[in-house]
Order: structure tokens, then C-alpha cells, then sequence
């Protein structure tokens, strides 16, 4: 699967009316899409996923640093290390969310 095709899989959950309403709601469905993706489809989960944080753009660079935290994407530390710097710089959201990178580089790093 390309990376073009993982995003697609998941634009099916930002269509969901269910995600307009509710974060925690797409968080899960993105959450799980990408726990049936990981088993087949590693790679083509990290360039998604990279891509996503590059972005940096709300819900999809949060979403990213969830679903490398919980698929244990060790391959994308580095951008995630790249994005707390941004944090930290108030380049990108608030450095309360620092937070949440901090959360997952703890998961994945050793």
C-alpha cells in the first residue's frame, strides 16, 4: 500500500459526521484504522504518518504523535523530535502540548 492509499483509508474517517463532533471519536476510529494497517502495511503507515506531522496542522499532527505512540512507530522519533523543537520554539501549538510529543518519545524511545 502506498502512502497515497493509507491517507485515503483514513480521509474515510474525517468524512464521518461523527468526527465533526467529536475529537475523541475520530481519534478512536484513526487509532484503530491504524492498529489493522500497522499488521499489514508498516511502511506505508510511516510515510502517512510522516507526512501528518510535517503538516503541522490540527487534528492531523496530533493524530500522528497518537498513532506513532500506539503502533510504537520507532522510525518516526526523528520527527517527532523535530516537532517538539517546534513546540518549544511557538512555531507549532503551545509548548503545554510539548505534553503529548514527550508521551509518546517516552513510549518509543529506549
Amino acid at each position: 500500500m502506498t502512502k497515497e492509499e493509507v491517507l485515503n483509508q483514513f480521509a474515510t474517517d474525517f468524512s464521518d459526521p461523527g468526527s465533526e463532533k467529536s475529537g475523541e471519536y475520530l481519534r478512536e476510529h484513526v487509532l484503530r484504522r491504524a492498529e489493522r494497517i500497522v499488521q499489514s502495511d508498516r511502511s506505508g503507515l510511516v510515510e502517512a504518518m510522516r507526512d501528518w506531522l510535517q503538516r503541522r496542522s490540527l487534528p492531523h499532527t496530533l493524530l500522528a504523535v497518537a498513532v506513532a505512540q500506539e503502533a510504537r512507530l520507532t522510525e518516526l522519533v526523528p520527527d517527532l523530535h523535530s516537532l517538539r523543537d517546534d513546540i518549544l520554539a511557538s512555531r507549532f501549538l503551545r509548548d503545554t502540548q510539548e505534553d503529548l510529543v514527550d508521551q509518546a518519545l517516552a513510549v518509543l524511545e529506549p
